[in-house]
């Protein structure tokens, strides 16, 4: 039995751990020995979802004390008597001289004496689990995996090749992904391969199917669904959304627009759809366990990210036979054919505004069944793979 350490910071309701939950359910547990390191425990929810049979490690690393602003960070190492890490701490802030950009140090995080067949980072953009699972996990093999952008993302992933160079192998969830990783790192462009984000096809066909607590908002609603499924972050475009919602307001478009998320940005989007006074037009319905039937009984699918890597709720759109129309972000490679809809090269509210009308014009060009979703299977066999070679 081969024996597996996945690792992230920390589980939350987004793509990522999402993603991860349906890979672990993936594995044969007779033939796979799982455990997934957490840094700290943030959701207890997204914690219940994680299979059976997986061993869960946390490190128990306090989320003030890791990834909080300065004043905090400082603050708590004060209040433990680390009064030199608070002072250095702000010099490396304040010159930019961290070497893995994190706020806390990793020699001070427990290793894990256990030895694996293959330990995994799952999210590359985590600095300090990238360089905890290169130098303080025993594995014979150890992966890493690219789940966003670099550059929109402002990450430089140059500064970490010493601790690149120690992974087997990095896996980058879309093609985008891989030239832009190679791009910045051409050294370890024989190390890079591609497997894209899996979802269960099953699941959420069934769960689409589950009506019963369809918010009276939605379901009593007549007009054109738009839908949009994220976290309230700056990444995800959500004032980018607004502006567009109020230009086809202004259009006299008859449309309501359906937001399913929750997170940091969530008030200041609000005031936004407050001061453009869009609250019967640009409706946020928090965070739901079950977003699938929204998904099947909207009109169109609509992702305003600034950048993404392979967007699951993308490909849960597609599942559920959605027309998407999305900006240009690397999971945009999803939208093959103009049956999936369109893919909009800016991110000017404008532009999208007039791609999600000519479809409030022309309904007759949605889609009409999922009998073109995706299918997940091939994404598996690649993912499975890695922990086969040779």
């Amino acid at each position: 039995m081969k024996k597996l350490l996945f690792c992230l910071q920390t589980m939350v309701l987004g793509g990522v751990e999402t993603e991860l939950i349906t890979v672990l359910k993936r594995f044969d547990k007779s033939k796979y020995d799982i455990t997934l390191l957490l840094l700290y425990e943030q959701d207890n929810e997204i914690l219940k979802r994680i299979p059976e049979g997986i061993k869960i490690v946390n490190l128990d690393i306090s989320k003030q004390y890791y990834c909080s602003g300065l004043s905090t960070l400082v603050k708590e190492r004060i209040k433990r008597g680390e009064i030199i890490p608070a002072i250095k701490l702000c010099f490396k802030r304040m010159f930019g001289i961290s070497p893995t950009g994190a706020n806390v140090d990793i020699d001070t995080i427990p290793s894990i004496e256990e030895e694996y067949d293959y330990a995994v980072c799952y999210h590359m953009h985590s600095p300090v689990m990238l360089r905890y699972v290169a130098d303080k996990v025993k594995a014979k093999r150890k992966i890493i995996w690219i789940h966003n952008e670099f550059n929109r993302a402002r990450y430089k992933i140059e500064k970490y090749d010493k601790w690149l160079f120690k992974y087997y192998r990095v896996v980058a969830v879309s093609k985008q992904l891989r030239d832009e990783f190679v791009s910045k790192l051409p050294s370890l462009e024989e190390y890079v391969t591609v497997a894209h984000n899996i979802v269960d096809e099953q699941l959420i066909f069934e769960k689409s199917k589950d009506l019963s607590h369809l918010d009276t908002r939605f379901k009593n609603n007549t007009s054109f669904k738009l839908l949009t499924i994220g976290r309230f972050v700056e990444q995800k475009g959500y004032d980018i959304a607004v502006e567009t919602a109020r230009i086809l307001r202004d259009k006299g478009l008859d449309f309501t627009w359906y937001i399913i998320g929750y997170g940091v940005e969530e008030d200041n989007i609000r005031m936004l759809v407050n001061r453009y006074s869009l609250e019967d037009k640009f409706i946020i319905l928090g965070k739901k366990d079950n977003p699938y039937p929204y998904t099947l009984l909207c009109d169109l699918y609509v992702q305003t990210s600034r950048h993404e890597g392979f967007s699951i709720t993308l490909t849960e759109a597609l599942v559920l036979g959605k027309t998407i129309v999305c900006t240009r972000f690397a999971g945009s490679e999803q939208i093959q054919t103009s049956d999936d809809g369109t893919v909009v090269n800016t991110f000017e509210p404008v532009d999208i505004a007039n791609e999600i009308e000519r479809y409030i014009l022309a309904p007759e060009l949605l889609k009409k069944s999922v009998e073109n979703g995706v299918n997940s299977q091939n994404g598996w066999n690649k993912i499975e793979a890695l922990f086969t070679e040779e």
